[in-house]
């Protein structure tokens, strides 16, 4: 009879944990879509060098190129965390933006022309393709922002 209760109580308190641990993940998930969804827009991508150049002309705007590959996990996290913040996207949505894998022969040829030695770079063009300012590596949005802001006041 003792152990019964022994493993009642066992079973009890598991299923009480397991339910804690489940709602727990379950506000986590939650609370990670709305920050990941509130006001925020992943940038549309050209899909050519050259497309975005012509897109950049007839909208007046400048050009961001993101370098960067299928492997590079730092490429991913900008891609993931800082890309999607509103601060950033709604900059994004007023410029054209392509996306260039460097294992990919355009975006080889593109890393080349522009000296691009490590990834992830996002470089700001002009609608002629002339560099106006460039981040790299994995930073914060904030500094993202500060990088955009000096291109778009380059472009005049």
């Amino acid at each position: 009879m003792k152990t019964l209760k022994s493993a009642v109580l066992v079973f009890g308190l598991a299923a009480i944990l397991t339910a804690g641990c489940n709602k727990q993940a379950d506000t986590v998930a939650a609370n990670d879509a709305e920050k990941n969804t509130a006001g925020s827009a992943e940038p549309k991508f050209a899909t050519t060098f050259e497309g975005a150049l012509d897109e950049a002309k007839k909208r007046n705007t400048i050009v961001m190129i993101d370098f960067n590959a299928t492997w590079c996990g730092p490429c991913k996290e900008l891609a993931k965390t800082v890309f999607p913040k509103p601060e950033v996207s709604s900059r994004l949505e007023k410029m054209v933006t392509v996306s260039l894998d460097v294992d990919k022969p355009e975006g080889r040829d593109m890393a080349q022309k522009f000296g691009i030695t490590a990834i992830p770079v996002c470089l700001f063009l002009d609608q002629n393709g002339k560099e106006l300012n460039r981040t790299n590596g994995l930073i914060p949005a904030e500094t993202f922002v500060q990088a955009i802001d000096k291109a778009m006041n380059a472009k005049g």
